[in-house]
């Protein structure tokens, strides 16, 4: 049964990651998804940017964790 359950979850996320790529398709969202950005696309993130500044000021070693699309990669080359 476990494996059938893992099947029937595995197919529900594809089936509602389908829903919310169509979703954010046709309601025009102002954020771009799947690829880095740069310049007017690159928002909030002062915060976070201000302390990997003070993080490598200091000399400390920076690890970045958070779910995949979240802007690590955007960020690490805003910073660079």
């Amino acid at each position: 049964m476990g494996r059938y359950t893992n099947l029937w979850y595995t197919n529900l996320f594809t089936k509602l990651k389908f829903i919310i790529l169509i979703t954010c398709l046709l309601m025009d969202i102002p954020f771009v998804y799947g690829k880095s950005v740069e310049g007017e696309n690159f928002t909030d993130r002062k915060d976070e940017t201000a302390r990997l500044i003070k993080d490598f000021e200091h000399g400390m070693n920076v690890i970045l964790i958070s779910p995949r699309r979240m802007g690590k990669t955007s960020l690490v080359k805003k910073f660079c």
